[in-house]
């Protein structure tokens, strides 16, 4: 009887664990592993867009840091400010901790936002710092070169073996798209080889074709992975209901021609993370596995899956957020961001639609939810 309860014991302890909602307090960014394990999150005090164009005070920066693998979040501490003047920098930090264990911060400043019936391409530009001890102190923020005059959104920045830091944007073109009258969007790269001292654009005019989805045309919120030193791979959001991809072998710099990927995809964007076993995890509004179809919005459900071929084969995608009342009108889950922490689960923190009142890309509502990389069963597919 002892050796039988010990036996279930057991089997229980390794069972996997379904995705679970980790609840918090305040604002949260999306997090990054500290070299000593713990978690950071850097979230700055948000202006409202609409006061983008007038003069406004510093946007202090704040730090919090989680001690055990995301479960509690303690109220955070000021680390740096945005300075003052024209613009507007949304919360949300984009936190990279390099092989050095320096802690880099991305956001971008909103002047002026793109829209072709005022004839407007847009204005923002993007800014970086850096911290050397775990983000106590930080550089002065300084703007980062990408070669144009706007972009939306930091979905992908990582660090390839090499020591490369190299992220991709995307920008409106000067090319208005006929019938739907909005700029065209591409794809432009951008690196350091100094630890982010200074920026050079990397590859230019990455395109895609339009789609029957239109909201902003073209190729957007592209995301990166290395597959293999400096071979690194570019997954592209679009309006075709499917990603679109493409491959570089010089480390980012440059890329192929893009093609049409397997994944299939509303016009929003996903998410990778390297394991650290070596697999991959993707996170993604995957349509072809709703389980009544695109019923409700086409970002209605996220789903997960694991490679342990780089990206060769994949199990079978399962469905890991939003967790509480998914079916609600509108509900919807976007812009995934993924960090694995020292327990070797995964983090999921994503933007949040039709559960609390009055949610917007501005006033946003975002949950973090834990992810077993066991649960998502390496059925190859």
């Amino acid at each position: 009887m002892k050796t039988c309860l010990l036996a279930l014991m057991a089997v229980a302890a390794c069972a996997a664990a379904e995705p679970r909602e980790i609840s918090y307090d305040g604002v949260l960014s999306m997090p990054a592993r500290l070299k000593d394990g713990r978690l950071i999150s850097l979230a700055a005090v948000a202006r409202p867009f609409s006061d983008m164009e007038k003069d406004g005070p510093e946007q202090p920066v704040f730090r919090r840091i989680s001690s055990d693998n995301g479960k509690t979040w303690p109220a955070g501490e000021k680390v740096f400010a945005y300075p003052a003047g024209l613009g507007t920098f949304t919360s949300q930090t984009y936190t990279l901790v390099d092989q050095k264990g320096y802690v880099h911060a991305f956001n971008v400043r909103y002047f002026k936002l793109s829209n072709a019936k005022l004839m407007s391409r847009g204005h923002s530009e993007l800014f970086h710092c850096v911290s050397k001890d775990d983000g106590k102190m930080f550089s002065t923020p300084s703007r980062v070169n990408f070669g144009h005059e706007y972009t939306g959104a930091i979905n992908s920045i990582i660090q390839l073996k090499s020591g490369r830091i190299v992220g991709g944007l995307s920008y409106t073109s000067d090319h208005i798209v006929e019938g739907v009258n909005q700029y065209e969007f591409r794809v432009v790269t951008f690196f350091s080889d100094d630890n982010g001292e200074t920026w050079r654009p990397g590859q230019d005019e990455i395109r895609v074709p339009f789609g029957p989805q239109v909201v902003h045309p073209g190729a957007i919120e592209p995301i990166l992975t290395e597959l293999t030193p400096n071979h690194v791979w570019l997954l592209i959001r679009t309006q075709t209901l499917r990603f679109y991809e493409a491959f570089s072998t010089d480390g980012g710099r440059s890329f192929d021609a893009p093609r049409a990927s397997r994944y299939m995809a509303p016009d929003s964007p996903g998410a990778v993370v390297r394991l650290k076993d070596g697999r991959l995890l993707m996170c993604w509004n995957d349509i072809q596995s709703y389980p009544n179809g695109v019923s409700g919005h086409f970002r209605q459900h996220l789903y997960a899956a694991l490679s342990s071929d780089n990206g060769a084969t994949w199990s079978k995608p399962r469905r890991v957020a939003p967790l509480q009342s998914p079916e609600n009108p509108g509900s919807r889950g976007d812009y995934p961001y993924l960090c694995e922490t020292a327990d070797g689960s995964v983090l999921l923190y994503y933007t949040r639609f039709g559960l609390r009142p009055g949610a917007s890309y501005e006033k946003q509502h975002n949950e973090l939810v834990r992810l077993d990389a066991s649960w998502l069963k390496e059925s190859a597919h």
